[in-house]
């Protein structure tokens, strides 16, 4: 390096951290008005700060909010800073019974399908269950948003809408579906129904929720319980409000040509803000498989990260083995199926793998057990190898409960040495007790409607399969980590130096997100889901927060899997137009490669 390039890193690094301080403020006072909001608030209606609740409209802010008061009234007293599931938590909340509606896949999906089949849906319960569950899901929050004793009038509008009959086979199911989820969703108590009872409400004189991208319906419905003792703070508002007297910020567009130049330039943009001392770097998570890509690129430099988002359970490499084995354990599983599987097994455990695979391709046999016909009596070891796997895939005959089928899938990873991997690993523990693999865990399972049904491998592995793409895996990381993984509209009311922002074509980042969910425009407006101009509005309002950080990258790619071409998201069209006619304090450029 010469001198001259020595120079202008120290000026660039001395900016990063200068960025870092005006960020920090910008963002310090966007809290100090906020805060002072609540303070003068509370002051004007006599209340003590102490038995004040403020609500957040997600769970990292809770810590930030109390740096933020710590460092703003040091002296006075603090309110507690919670979210409702929190707050709920902290008052006792008992868990949804049994029978109950329960937000954990292992046990409802045992449930669904006991309803469904009570319901008459017996034949048709694998087609409906995973609809149902979603559905339920979705149904719980607006169910819980209705005070208790609101609710009985607010099911018999519900019932009604979704009572209205379908044409064709496909939407008879789906309307059937909701149907039975709703009904489930009723019969539950929700945890966060504590909240409305009178104990809380006279012990709680002042209640404030921080509103954040997408509304929030349960705060909403506390906040009318309260009456004039509520306070709503949209955060957005505010923190838009400080950002008007930022400086210019420059927005660097930097184009790809596919998914790993992508990822490629995003790392390389990730760590150009570190060497100038841009910390914390926040990296949106857009596509999951995108964002594991680029992690694993820095983390494979040494760069510690933060994941906050993290990803389904059914991407890590513990699930996949796990799906593996039930593939080949199926009665009609085919040489490749069987093969998949044992590669993935301990090399000691299965020696002769590579005898037998040369065997098998060159036998050009697809099913396994038509191979099995045609032993090798030439090859003692493929032979014993073979009726191994006989012995290994034999467990998996029959229909068996939910409980014994655990049992035979724990005694096979145990005899096949992949138990001892998957616990040692922090992805693969996770799986282990989402599955109720652990000892003890099965527990949870029994006593629950269809607990002691039984249930062939192919259902089986539907319920596996399910439990993995409804759980989640958040690696154990370092708290200062100088990178930070989360979602886009967890960047409100929180400081970073700078962001990453990949996966915005307009495949990924759409400005109107499709719905969750097959209900209809009618149901979601009447039911209060979120209607597709509701999910633009906070996706807009999102990314105009984003684009405010000092420095961002923003990245596309030109074409997709398969060569398909790629546009840029038309929120990054606008920007450019914006930028390219001078509107607002926001400089776009097309960028080369970091």
């Amino acid at each position: 390096m010469t001198e001259t390039d020595s120079l202008h890193h120290g000026m660039a690094a001395q900016h990063g951290a200068m960025t870092v301080i005006a960020k920090n403020n910008l963002v310090a006072e966007g809290w100090r008005a906020v805060l002072t909001r609540i303070a003068q608030a509370a002051q004007q209606r006599g209340v003590h700060l102490s038995s004040v609740v403020v609500l957040v409209p997600y769970a990292q802010l809770m810590a930030q909010a109390r740096e933020q008061w710590a460092a703003h009234f040091a002296d006075g007293f603090m309110p507690r800073f919670e979210t409702t599931r929190n707050w709920a938590t902290a008052l006792g909340a008992e868990p949804a019974s049994h029978t109950g509606f329960r937000l954990d896949v292992a046990c409802d999906a045992l449930t669904g399908r006991s309803l469904l089949e009570t319901a008459g849906f017996g034949s048709q319960a694998d087609a409906m269950l995973g609809l149902m569950l979603e559905m339920a899901q979705q149904l719980s929050g607006l169910v819980a948003a209705v005070a208790p004793a609101e609710r009985a009038q607010w099911a018999v509008a519900a019932r009604s809408l979704l009572d209205a009959p379908l044409a064709g086979d496909a939407l008879r199911l789906e309307s059937a579906a909701a149907r039975v989820a709703l009904e489930w969703v009723l019969a539950t108590e929700s945890p966060t129904d504590v909240l409305f009872g009178d104990g809380v409400h006279n012990a709680t004189p002042m209640l404030v929720a921080l509103e954040g991208f997408h509304p929030d319906p349960l705060a909403a419905s506390l906040l009318a319980h309260w009456d004039e003792g509520g306070l709503s703070i949209p955060l957005d508002d505010v923190f838009s409000a400080v950002a008007s007297n930022a400086p210019d910020q420059r927005v660097a567009l930097h184009q790809a040509l596919d998914a790993e130049d992508e990822a490629q330039r995003a790392a390389a943009c990730v760590m150009r803000h570190l060497s100038l001392g841009q910390v914390p770097v926040a990296l949106a998570a857009t596509d999951r498989a995108l964002t594991r890509r680029v992690v694993a690129l820095l983390v494979g430099e040494g760069v510690p990260v933060k994941d906050e988002n993290g990803w389904t359970l059914s991407t890590t490499r513990a699930a996949a083995q796990i799906m593996l084995i039930l593939r080949a354990a199926a009665w009609h599983a085919s040489s490749d199926d069987v093969l998949d599987w044992l590669k993935h097994l301990p090399a000691d455990t299965v020696p002769a793998l590579p005898q037998l695979e040369r065997w098998l391709r060159g036998l050009g046999t697809r099913q396994w057990m038509q191979a099995r016909r045609n032993e090798p009596q030439t090859q003692p070891e493929v032979v014993a190898l073979c009726a191994q796997v006989d012995v290994w895939r034999s467990g998996f005959k029959g229909s068996r409960t939910l409980t014994e089928w655990l049992l035979v899938l724990r005694a096979q990873l145990q005899q096949t040495g992949l138990w001892e991997s998957l616990n040692a690993d922090q992805a693969g523990a996770r799986v282990l007790a989402e599955l109720r693999l652990l000892d003890g865990l099965e527990a949870d399972l029994q006593g629950l409607g269809g607990s002691d049904r039984r249930m062939t491998l192919a259902q089986f592995t539907n319920w596996a399969n399910e439990v993995m793409e409804a759980g989640r895996f958040r690696p154990d990381s370092d708290s200062d980590a100088p990178v930070i993984v989360l979602p886009m509209p967890q960047l409100l009311a929180r400081a970073f130096a700078a962001l990453v922002l990949p996966g915005c074509d307009e495949k990924r980042m759409l400005a109107a997100p499709e719905p969750p969910g097959t209900w209809t425009r009618a149901q979601r407006e009447a039911l209060g889901l979120p209607t597709r101009e509701a999910l633009e509005h906070a996706q807009r309002a999102a990314w105009r927060q984003a684009v405010r950080m000092p420095h961002v990258d923003i990245l596309w790619r030109t074409s997709d899997e398969g060569g398909e071409p790629l546009l840029a998201s038309p929120l990054v069209l606008a920007l450019e137009l914006d930028a390219g006619g001078a509107k607002g304090r926001m400089i776009a450029c097309r960028a080369t490669c970091p």
